[in-house]
């Protein structure tokens, strides 16, 4: 489901159309007048200001100075109207949450969003299979969604502009946007170690293992390493990306010594490992930990809370919409921008096993 937005990011578009409309010239009103126009508090036209300064709308005009609208005396005002294709990861990710968000927001910015035939599993995870599918396609921009580091750097080869939505940017020239869950990554592995689990396991899919472990498995064993914990290719599962692998990665895990405790890099894969345990061992969460390192906004709903990665989804999105309006105005930055996770759920991290 689509989250409502914030009373800044109402706000904020409304700041926006009437910067589109040229209201304004030169600088922008005070912080004060804006907050009695739009009858809300001023610290929530100040979030709105600096949204409207990360999208490079506005400047920063020093302490107490009003801020300066940009290229506020160039026409045309309005942006040109982009088409932005989207190459997904599965067919299914069409329905997901940062993608209709990333339409809808795409769409009030005036562009236009358009999938790639094919997705990256439906291609095999193949670069050159899907830069031939790319280079077919009309868009003046491209989005990738969860793409691997070989795909990603093939298609940086490419005339268009490419953006990483998630996915191995991390050593890349690619503009991005994802999360940074490293700190919660490393949190998660010592409260875990402190309430008696040993044998913790991160699920990990092969087609992101082609170039080797990426940032977030070596974080993963480097937490391992500092709680003294023993590490071995048990702790990072592969599987390649399918019900049936799924499964027969699991059944490798359970037919030795069973983990304490799993990492999930998605929400859906974090639901289909709860309902193996329960159906194929008879396991709940005191059995057993499934960490999701995803957020989903079902999570709020589950008592007692399942542990959980957590960040602002729109702040994700609002990162990828910034980034095709400096397209718009000619400009292609390679900046990436990552939104800061916590660990939520933490009291059930707690196991009642025995090692």
């Amino acid at each position: 489901m689509l989250e409502k937005h914030s009373v800044a990011e109402q706000a904020a578009s409304y700041l926006r159309q009437e910067l589109s409309r040229r209201r304004w010239q030169g600088r922008m009103p005070g912080r004060d007048k804006l907050a009695r126009e739009l009858g809300v508090h001023g610290s929530t036209v100040e979030r709105a200001l600096q949204q409207l300064e990360q999208e490079g709308l506005l400047e920063k005009s020093g302490p107490g100075k009003a801020r300066r609208i940009v290229e506020s005396n160039q026409a045309p005002a309005r942006l040109p109207s982009l088409t932005v294709g989207v190459l997904l990861y599965d067919p299914g990710d069409q329905t997901d949450d940062y993608i209709l968000k990333l339409q809808y927001e795409l769409g009030a910015a005036g562009h236009r969003m358009s999938f790639a035939p094919r997705s990256m599993s439906e291609l095999k995870f193949d670069p050159g299979r899907i830069a031939a599918m790319i280079t077919k396609q009309a868009a003046d921009a491209w989005i990738v969604y969860s793409g691997s580091k070989p795909i990603l750097e093939r298609l940086l080869e490419l005339p268009c502009p490419v953006f990483a939505l998630f996915g191995r940017m991390s050593d890349l020239p690619i503009a991005g946007s994802g999360t940074d869950i490293l700190a919660a990554l490393r949190e998660t592995v010592e409260v875990l170690h402190s309430q008696g689990h040993r044998r913790i396991v991160m699920l990990t899919r092969t087609q992101l293992m082609t170039s080797g472990p990426g940032l977030t498995e070596r974080t993963f064993i480097e937490a391992l390493e500092q709680n003294d914990l023993p590490y071995s290719a048990y702790n990072l599962a592969e599987w390649d990306n399918t019900a049936a692998g799924l499964k027969q990665c699991l059944n490798r895990l359970f037919q030795l010594t069973p983990p304490t405790a799993i990492f999930v890099d998605d929400w859906m894969i974090h639901n289909a490992v709860q309902n193996y345990l329960i159906h194929e061992h008879r396991m709940d969460e005191q059995n057993l930990c499934c960490i999701s390192m995803d957020y989903h906004p079902s999570f709020a709903w589950l008592q007692p809370h399942a542990p959980h990665f957590y960040w602002d989804p729109a702040a994700v999105v609002r990162h990828a919409v910034t980034w095709v309006r400096h397209i718009g105005r000619g400009r292609t930055p390679v900046s990436q921008k990552l939104v800061k996770a916590e660990l939520r759920g933490r009291e059930s991290l707690t196991w009642v096993g025995v090692a």
